[in-house]
């Protein structure tokens, strides 16, 4: 049996297992890697996913799988994203990315405000965020 049929015979009877919503949340994005001699690699999209499935539904995967291969396998997981991610491509991660265009307008600057009685609070208020950007006036 090749490694796509039996993904989909293992999401067919996990999902008879196990509740609706948890089989969305840890097996849709689930995927089969590898099946070697008496181990099965998954791939997930998440570490969380990966504490989980390991914590909460290690036994029973390998029950299903032993049930549909006729012998008994071991389960490893192991996070995508980390798994195939090179080294620039992490690196690239880390990077904040700059914005390749602006839908502000550059007319309305703290530099063309025009102060008045009626917006003086409002200009102090614009000014001190942005000399201390997340400090000031931060009420979250």
């Amino acid at each position: 049996m090749d490694n796509l049929r039996l993904w989909h015979k293992f999401l067919q009877t996990i999902k008879s297992e196990i509740a609706p919503d948890q089989f969305k949340a840890y097996f849709l994005k689930t995927l089969l890697k590898s099946v070697q001699e008496d181990k099965i690699i998954l791939t997930v999209p998440s570490a969380f996913i990966l504490e989980t499935l390991n914590r909460d539904y290690k036994k029973l995967i390998e029950e299903i799988f032993e049930k549909i291969l006729g012998k008994t396998v071991f389960v490893e997981f192991a996070v995508k994203e980390f798994e195939e991610g090179t080294k620039d491509s992490q690196e690239a991660f880390f990077q904040p990315q700059q914005p390749q265009y602006s839908s502000l307008n550059p007319k309305y600057t703290l530099e063309n405000f025009v102060v008045g009685p009626s917006n003086n609070l409002a200009y102090a208020a614009a000014e001190a965020v942005v000399q201390n950007p997340g400090i000031s006036y931060n009420l979250w």
